[in-house]
């Protein structure tokens, strides 16, 4: 990745052909000699931070340019007029997140031979006009994502039925197919029909009614079909199983209702299943984890009930397991740590499984997310928690929103609680490192080896039974962020090592039974909410307005008080057993022994007395 400002010596490259600057962190303003490249083929300057406005002036000598790609900033603007007349002919266009709008550039009609067009957040609200309609039979890749475009679909558009080999960025070099991603928008009606598209987006719309039942038979090209985020309603028509080459399919945040189908076998080439956020029911099929390529697979938030399947132990591939905010019971299986090795997100939360964690799930090497919470959970935390490989390594890569091609295919996507307020994750959820156990009967301590965990960035344990102490090592975990034990039954000081956790930004130890002052350096200074350690009644120091120095002084003279009264019993029965000694011995024994031991008595006495009664005059 290059930094800094383009040299202005790159007016020496006077016959450029290709300029790839795209994805960098440049910044700056672009050197007007560029736009003297007369030779210039392709010019692509996506994603960087450069400064100053282009207008279509300086595209005047460009007139050999085949490809643009354009990204817009805080400081870097893009002004195209809708009459302009362009010296070239392109075949790829992109421009991205530049201010277009409210009307499409009607200077495309004139681009007789543009294949790729990618148009993405640029305040665009007109409906689609017929005149791009027809070009649409040229196109192998139309992005008009993330706008405002409103009206309804043809019920039947059509693109390009032959396919060719075309570049899609710097990730990944050649694509074939027919790529449609119409997200984003307004659009609305019924769900169109394209014959040839092999991957098509049509998330976040308004979209409604029924999916056609003939989708199947329609679309056999199909390779990616998302219509997540719309009003689509009934159930998941059976032709789908006629798409061979289906690799992902996302329907999820619908209203789709019935059963999830049983059949899954006829679709082998499956990588990604997402039926998250409808309202489907009864059982997770067996055949669900018959394509043996499944990474992906999320079901939550549905009314699924029942057991976990044991097909499931024939992922083996699966990266995701997302079952959260169903009705599923039973317990979970010991076999998901010896035939779901690959697993790096396990999400369970908001269902009704009961019964102890299963140590097993520690042979889950690979495991970054463990989201359990609000289940019926009982006994304690495994202790082999602590040896989790996946939660000890920071990762500095991320899933990349400029590799094209992937991001086609495939969005990560899943819903966590991260400092107290729930968060959908997708292209940065491979940074997220969390284990979240709250809201169970969990039992016994915190266990010491969790502290290992270096690359941990939430941890959630609240909610539960927990005892003893807080690890005084919890300070070697160094990337947490979060940080939540409230409601729990823990004691003791709160560990001082706890102040050097820079990262942390969201504590909650409240409702508990720690006790002493809290620490006030480091990072302790950031957290000004009292809410944060209320109801720990021995707990004192800001931002509590419980002061420490009272306290401890009373706690000194309870401590003088029980001194002084122990001594009083102790004197009072050695008092009395000397008396009565004396007493015996007197009257059986000769008046002289008596006489000796009285004396002694009563010197002991005085001697006791003398020391008891020092703790008064103190």
């Amino acid at each position: 990745m290059i930094s800094g400002t383009i040299p202005a010596s790159i007016e020496q490259l006077s016959r450029l052909e290709i300029l790839y600057l795209g994805e960098n962190q440049l910044k700056g303003a672009l050197p007007e000699s560029i736009f003297n490249f007369s030779e210039l083929t392709e010019l692509r300057l996506t994603t960087n931070a450069l400064e100053g406005n282009l207008s279509q002036n300086h595209f005047e000598r460009l007139h050999q340019l085949k490809v643009l790609s354009l990204s817009c900033g805080r400081s870097f603007s893009v002004n195209l007029s809708n009459e302009w007349v362009p010296p070239f002919s392109l075949y790829a266009i992109e421009i991205r997140s530049c201010s277009l709008g409210p009307k499409f550039p009607t200077w495309l009609k004139i681009q007789k031979q543009l294949q790729w067009v990618i148009l993405t957040n640029g305040s665009i609200s007109e409906p689609i006009p017929p005149w791009l309609w027809m070009m649409c039979s040229q196109f192998h890749l139309l992005d008009l994502s993330d706008n405002q475009i409103g009206g309804s679909l043809p019920r039947i558009v059509n693109f390009p039925s032959t396919y060719q080999i075309w570049t899609v960025g710097f990730y990944f070099s050649y694509y074939y197919g027919v790529v449609v991603d119409l997200s984003s928008n307004h659009f609305h009606g019924s769900l169109p029909l394209c014959p040839t598209v092999t991957h098509l987006n049509l998330a976040n719309n308004w979209f409604s009614g029924y999916i056609p039942l003939n989708i199947g038979h329609v679309m056999t090209k199909l390779q990616v079909l998302d219509l997540s985020g719309n009003a689509f309603i009934g159930t998941i028509p059976y032709s789908i199983t006629r798409v061979k080459q289906l690799l992902r399919l996302d329907l999820s945040d619908n209203h789709l209702s019935g059963k999830i189908p049983d059949w899954w076998y006829d679709l082998q080439q499956l990588q990604v299943i997402d039926l998250s956020g409808n309202n489907l029911s009864g059982t997770i099929p067996p055949s669900v984890c018959s394509p043996l390529s499944l990474f992906w697979l999320r079901l939550c938030r549905n009314n699924l009930s029942g057991g976990l399947p044991k097909s499931l132990r024939n992922c083996n591939s699966l990266l995701a397991l997302d079952i959260g905010e169903n009705k599923i019971t039973g317990t979970i299986p010991e076999w998901f740590g010896e035939s779901l090795l690959s697993l790096q997100k396990l999400r369970m939360t908001g269902n009704m499984i009961h019964g102890r964690i299963p140590p097993q799930l520690c042979q889950l090497s690979n495991l970054q997310i463990l989201h359990l919470s609000h289940n019926n959970l009982t006994g304690s935390i495994p202790s082999c928690l602590g040896s989790l490989r996946g939660l000890k390594l920071v990762k500095f890569y991320k899933w990349f929103p400029n590799y094209l091609y992937f991001s086609y295919v495939f969005t990560p996507k899943m819903e966590l609680i991260e400092k107290g307020t729930k968060q959908t994750y997708t292209f940065t959820l491979d940074q997220v490192n969390l284990i979240d156990l709250s809201c169970n009967n969990l039992q016994g301590e915190v266990p010491k080896e969790i502290t290992a965990l270096s690359a941990l960035s939430t941890l959630n344990l609240s909610r539960n039974q927990l005892s003893g102490r807080i690890p005084e090592d919890i300070g070697s975990m160094q990337q947490l962020e979060t940080l939540d034990l409230s409601s729990n039954h823990l004691s003791g000081p709160i560990p001082l090592s706890m102040a050097s956790i820079t990262s942390l930004s969201y504590l909650n130890l409240s409702h508990n039974n720690l006790h002493c002052p809290i620490p006030s350096t480091n990072q302790f200074g950031t957290f000004t909410d009292p809410s944060c350690f209320e109801g720990n009644p021995e707990l004192c120091g800001k931002p509590l307005t419980t002061n420490c120095s009272l306290p401890r002084k009373r706690e000194i003279e309870e401590e003088d008080d029980d001194e002084i009264r122990l001594c009083f019993f102790v004197s009072a029965g050695v008092g009395f057993v000397a008396m009565f000694l004396a007493t015996f011995i007197s009257l059986t024994i000769k008046k002289s022994w008596g006489y000796c031991c009285f004396h002694f008595m009563e010197e002991v006495g005085e001697r006791i007395i003398k020391c008891c009664t020092y703790g008064f005059h103190e």
